[in-house]
């Protein structure tokens, strides 16, 4: 079913979106995404207004965008480990893979080169990968928050985050910190006027 649907036949008054680590990828190393995650990470803006407006659309009274889990590099084994290495130093055959490998696609192959590129770079299973989709996270939530209907608000629980809390082999997942990350998020909704 629709999840825009969904919401609208809930109506719900709170919103809390998060699309990050889907998006990110060890293209051609070990992560390999679809093309539409390579667009989607491309356009990652066009997918914050479209839930911005989906959110106003269901009357909810605020919007929380989360922010994209830290990684822990360190923990990451196998092929990650190798991929996380690679794409940590811009390893030049790790990049041309990247971006033949994503050209060839069907939802990418129109995209300029230029943003294949900054895909490639820059929308890895990394903390730059997540840095990066952060900074944007926060610039658009800057530059709508006075022209939304709705509170706006960045819900970053990005920054709680310890690798002793995530499983080697895993590195991005942060089970125990479940029920802090949950009364945090409680704490901020409490504190919307």
């Amino acid at each position: 079913p629709d999840t825009y649907e969904s919401m609208r036949d809930h109506e719900p008054e709170i919103i809390v979106a998060n699309i990050g680590l889907w998006l990110l990828h060890f293209e051609a190393r070990g992560r390999d995404r679809k093309g539409c995650a390579a667009k989607k990470f491309i356009q990652y803006e066009h997918w914050l207004e479209d839930t911005l407006k989906r959110a106003e659309e269901v009357g909810a009274q605020a919007l929380f965008f989360k922010t994209t889990n830290t990684v822990c590099s360190e923990k990451f084994t196998g092929e990650f480990a190798k991929a996380d290495k690679l794409y940590a130093m811009m390893d030049n055959d790790t990049l041309l893979d990247c971006f033949n490998r994503l050209k060839s696609m069907q939802h990418v192959d129109e995209l300029p080169d230029e943003d294949i590129h900054n895909y490639c770079a820059n929308g890895t299973l990394n903390n730059r990968g997540i840095a990066h989709l952060n900074q944007r996270l926060y610039e658009f939530v800057e530059s709508h928050r006075n022209t939304s209907s709705l509170a706006l608000h960045v819900f970053d629980d990005n920054t709680i985050k310890s690798c002793e809390y995530t499983a080697l082999g895993d590195a991005r997942h942060y089970h125990p910190l479940n029920l802090v990350r949950i009364r945090l998020l409680a704490h901020l909704i409490s504190c919307i006027e």
